[in-house]
């Protein structure tokens, strides 16, 4: 269980740092009915949008990293120490900063589809992290729905690592 809270807050530190890296999400991707209306609104392949939105969103995960890696390194502590009432009390301290990560990430006022894509990912990355730190946390945890969450993180990881290649051959 430890190996998994180790990969979890991994990603999700990965997640916030691939951000500053100008990642972004397969355009392939369906995107929430409100996203979708949203992204008419929105310029594409605008390389001044991008970056501008690019630099957008690095400056809030940024802002966010040092807190991300302090809970990473309170739920280590925690898993190490073996006591469940630590490691849930650490997930709770967690939640509103999560809650409060994607809601920056929602409000920033984003002109590009290609970054809108982006913190739509990384968002959904936020919370498959908390999804995955309570399924593993759970007494006993159910290894089926652990592995879909894994798989699931893998995915959009990916995705995340392929978008970031195409934003960064649009700025260069």
């Amino acid at each position: 269980m430890n190996k998994l809270i180790t990969v979890l807050m991994c990603c999700t530190a990965v997640s916030l740092s691939a951000c500053s890296k100008q990642a972004n999400q397969s355009e392939g991707e369906q995107q929430p009915q409100s996203q979708q209306v949203a992204a008419n609104k929105f310029s594409t392949n605008n390389l001044a949008d991008i970056k501008t939105d690019t630099q957008l969103i690095d400056q809030i995960s940024t802002k966010n990293v040092a807190k991300a890696s302090e809970f990473q390194n309170e739920m280590m502590k925690a898993m190490q120490s073996g006591q469940a009432d630590k490691v849930k009390q650490t997930l709770t301290s967690m939640l509103p900063f999560i809650d409060s990560f994607n809601n920056e990430l929602a409000q920033a006022q984003l002109k590009s589809v290609e970054v809108s894509s982006l913190r739509d990912k990384l968002i959904q990355m936020n919370n498959l992290s908390l999804k995955m730190v309570e399924q593993t946390t759970a007494t006993p945890p159910n290894p089926v729905e652990v592995k879909q969450t894994q798989e699931e993180m893998a995915t959009l990881q990916k995705q995340l690592l392929e978008q970031q290649k195409r934003i960064q051959q649009k700025l260069s």
